[in-house]
This record gives C-alpha cells, structure tokens and sequence, in this order.
C-alpha cells in the first residue's frame, strides 16, 4: 500500500515539473518579439484586419523596413511618426505605410535609412490608414 502511495507521489511530482517545464517554454516563445519587414506588416493591415490583430495586436514586434518620412505629425492627436515603406493595395490611392512613434531613438532619421526598430504593435483601427508600433527603440541602421 506504501509503495503505490509512493508511486502515485511521484508520478503527479514528475507530471507536474514536466508541466511547469513545457508552460515556461511557451511562455519563453511568446516574449520573443516577431521579425517582420515592414512591407508585409502593411500588407496584413490593408489587406486581412482579423489576421492583423490576430498576429500582431499588442505584441512585440521588431519591424525591418526603409524610412519614407522621418518625420510626420498626426493631425489629430499631434503625435510624431517616423513613416516606413510600406504595401500598395491595388485600387488605393495611397501605400499603406507602418507608423512608428517618435522616441529619442529614432530621432536623426532620414528618408532612404534601413532601419530595424522593436516596439509593440498596436491593433488595426479603421479610422487609421496605417499600422502603428509603440515604444519604438531603434535597433540596426543599415
């Protein structure tokens, strides 16, 4: 009777690291930042809304793309932007473009700069033209 309490013990201890094991894993894989060009981000945005925010809303991103506008004040919020290249949908008469939010970082930037930058990605919202990133650190110019 001893022995099968024993084994019963252990078996739901080793289950249970192995749980715990595995959890922490997923949990690893989800903190690192997704990797992607700026061009299909802006592609995702204009073309798939629901596939956007299933795969980037409120997750961290590092966005790999050229500088378009290094520059640029939303009119209604008074924000700054620096403006990547980004994808023309046929039909539109403008590029969908990923804004990324003006920080220290990305200050100094001109039109043509390859950039990485890592911020966090916020949802698509259809009275914004363009994907948005936020607490922008700048992390390769090219």
């Amino acid at each position: 009777m001893l022995s099968n309490r024993c084994c019963l013990f252990l078996s739901a201890l080793v289950f249970a690291l192995c749980a715990t094991l595995l959890l922490s894993g997923d949990a690893r894989a989800e903190d690192k930042p997704i990797e992607i060009k700026a061009v299909k981000l802006a592609e995702t945005y204009a073309t798939d809304s629901a596939a956007f925010d299933k795969n980037y809303k409120d997750k961290v991103v590092e966005v790999e793309g050229v500088v378009d506008s290094p520059k640029v004040q939303d009119f209604t919020t008074k924000k700054n932007f620096v403006l990547l290249k980004g994808f023309q949908k046929k039909g539109d008469p403008i590029p969908t473009l990923v804004r990324c939010e003006m920080t220290k970082d990305l200050e100094g930037l001109k039109a043509g700069d390859k950039v990485r930058i890592k911020g966090t990605c916020r949802g698509y919202n259809k009275t914004v033209l363009f994907p948005e990133v936020g607490d922008c650190t700048l992390l390769k110019e090219k």
